[in-house]
């Protein structure tokens, strides 16, 4: 099995990896212990069910998810508020 080349840039590794696939040096990788820092925060909030439906049809329309759509709405009035 092929082992994956050191590059000497950017351009050089774009080339390479334009003409090969992950796939072919599954046995070169190893796994990496990654650990990700959010400073988000999960809240609930409660919502009738109609409304809720409303929620996910408008943000569907704009072809988003409906919670993205609510941090949109409240950073826009925060944003507006502050």
């Amino acid at each position: 099995m092929a082992k994956i080349p050191m590059f000497r840039n950017e351009e050089e590794e774009a080339e390479f990896w334009a003409e090969h696939d992950l796939t072919e040096f599954e046995e070169d990788l190893k796994p990496a212990d990654v650990l990700c820092a959010r400073s988000d925060q999960v809240i609930a909030i409660r919502l009738n069910k109609d409304d809720l439906e409303t929620l996910k049809s408008l943000a569907r329309r704009k072809g988003i998810g409906y919670t993205t759509l609510v941090r949109m709405w409240i950073r826009e009035r925060l944003g507006k508020e502050a």
